[in-house]
């Protein structure tokens, strides 16, 4: 067995970016038990909600997406690291501890994700 890189309370958050097509998801799957890190997925936070929230409206589903990406921080927060896939990496800003992006795309159509972050951007070719 490999021993992870790191581990839980470690203050290492990887932030999955791309888009969902990408290969995120795959990529989310697999670095988070390598690193040792819980994996904390925004869609299945608004999937469990889906089937008990009453999402007749657009404003409901938007109330519901921005709760679960708080509650997917939050839970980050707790855990004092992870790998996150589903939020943005502005939405990612305020987590303590040392953040690294990777960034899921398809060479140049996909292109290297622009923000105005402080932490190392990863860009992976799926």
């Amino acid at each position: 067995m490999i021993a992870p890189l790191a581990a839980e309370g470690s203050g290492l958050f990887v932030v999955i970016s791309g888009n969902r097509t990408d290969g995120a998801s795959a990529v989310a799957r697999d670095l988070a038990p390598a690193l040792g890190l819980p994996l904390l997925v925004r869609e299945t936070l608004q999937s469990a909600l889906v089937g008990v929230l009453d999402l007749t409206d657009g404003q409901t589903a938007e109330q519901l997406s921005q709760a679960c990406t708080s509650a997917l921080l939050a839970m980050a927060a707790d855990c004092g690291g992870g790998v996150l896939e589903g939020i943005g990496p502005h939405e990612a800003l305020n987590l303590s501890g040392q953040v690294i992006e990777v960034n899921c795309g398809g060479g140049a159509a996909g292109g290297p994700a622009h923000h105005a972050t402080d932490w190392p951007v990863v860009q992976v070719d799926t």
